[in-house]
């Protein structure tokens, strides 16, 4: 019995021990708690000002974040996916934007309110093919990279150092379809006055000519219902405007009104010469600070390249004129495949097409062959005749001779 409480009390005390061992262990982890608690504390209000001062900088940045321009691109996809995963992008090089004033914008949507009498007056001058022009924009990465590629100097487009590209008056057909003639345009002196002029800055009543803008000029020509003489020259000085030349301060001014004196005449004019007159002259000035307003041809020399340098498997037709194969989207579609590949002029180029037989001009030789074969028609034609009267007179005489002889 002895052994027995004896053996009770020693588990007693045994459990005693362990209930303490157990008790010193929970202060010693609540105190380790307690000290967690502190430093979680301090860590915790540290985040806390870091989580505020990132979501102030997330306010200041909010709408600045870099979106890209086709999210449907696998490329840029996988830009965004770099991006987020923390790895840079390769840098792509940085293409400047031409700066312009010639838009097509506002002559595209005057077009199409033309009447049926207007439209029938356009092609009575020449200029029926521009009626199906449907170009609202231009592309002006791809316009600064065409623009200093090309030559006013030997008038080429210098793809690179050993492709250049000869750009004619033909392309100039070519590109909007112009009447095609040979009489050279005089252009009009910007303080130049006579009295179709006068009569002309009557229609916008303004005494100083810098304040004639190009939409004036188009109300005026849709106001010409009757598509008589006067929309005929608000027309043609709305498409130079538009598609040649314009002024860096985006008044209108008609260096082309010495050829609207008669409309009957406006097809026998060489606008081909014209035209790359104004982007010979606008681009020598341009050379001398590209950062400042082009006001040259900038569209003509933009479709002139998409249709000669093919890159890739290029889908859009080539036909006369090449305008109407190419409208902004397009166009814009076609420097984006460029700027996916980070450079201009990597395609490779195309013949010219083919003009009809209208713009066709007969070589010199063929020209001279013909003119002296037709001299040589007339020559043996008037030989013969002659040939035929001299034989007519000699047989009257031997005619007359035969009936004095009779008589006698």
């Amino acid at each position: 019995m002895g052994s027995a409480k004896g053996k009770e009390k020693a588990l007693d005390d045994g459990t005693k021990a362990q209930t303490g061992k157990k008790r010193q262990k929970g202060e010693g982890s609540s105190s380790t708690r307690a000290s967690k608690k502190k430093k979680t504390g301090k860590s915790s209000g540290l985040k806390n000002v870091e989580d505020q001062s990132m979501s102030n900088e997330s306010k200041r940045k909010r709408g600045k974040k870099k979106v890209f321009a086709n999210p449907e691109n696998v490329k840029c996809r996988r830009r965004v996916l770099q991006s987020k995963n923390g790895v840079q992008p390769k840098e792509k090089a940085d293409h400047p934007q031409l700066k312009t004033r010639t838009t097509t914008r506002a002559f595209f949507k005057k077009l199409a309110e033309l009447n049926d009498a207007q439209k029938a007056a356009v092609r009575d001058i020449g200029f029926g093919q521009i009626l199906g022009f449907n170009v609202n924009r231009v592309p002006s990465k791809m316009a600064y990279w065409v623009l200093d590629r090309f030559n006013n100097r030997n008038c080429t487009l210098e793809i690179d150092n050993l492709t250049k590209v000869q750009i004619e008056k033909d392309d100039v057909y070519r590109v909007y379809g112009f009447p095609k003639g040979k009489k050279i345009i005089k252009e009009f002196e910007r303080t130049a006055v006579n009295e179709l002029f006068i009569e002309w800055m009557s229609f916008f009543g303004v005494v100083n000519r810098d304040k004639i803008k190009i939409k004036a000029v188009l109300l005026h020509m849709i106001d010409c219902a009757d598509g008589g003489t006067w929309f005929k020259r608000h027309f043609v000085i709305a498409l130079c405007f538009s598609l040649m030349e314009s002024c860096t301060n985006g008044t209108v001014h008609p260096y082309v009104f010495t050829a609207l004196a008669n409309m009957n005449e406006v097809k026998s004019w060489n606008w081909g010469e014209y035209l790359l007159r104004f982007l010979i002259d606008h681009k020598r000035s341009w050379m001398a600070d590209k950062t400042k307003v082009f006001g040259g041809p900038t569209l003509f020399l933009v479709l002139f390249y998409v249709d000669r340098v093919r890159i890739g498997r290029e889908t859009v037709p080539r036909s006369f004129p090449i305008f109407v194969n190419w409208d902004g989207k397009t166009l814009k579609e076609r420097q984006e495949k460029e700027l996916d590949d980070d450079f201009f002029g990597g395609g490779s180029v195309a013949p010219p097409i083919e003009l009809p037989d209208e713009y066709k001009e007969e070589e010199p030789f063929v020209s001279k062959f013909k003119h002296t074969c037709a001299i040589i028609v007339v020559v043996a034609i008037v030989g013969v005749v002659t040939a035929l009267g001299m034989v007519g007179q000699s047989l009257d005489c031997s005619n007359a001779e035969s009936e004095q002889a009779s008589l006698a």
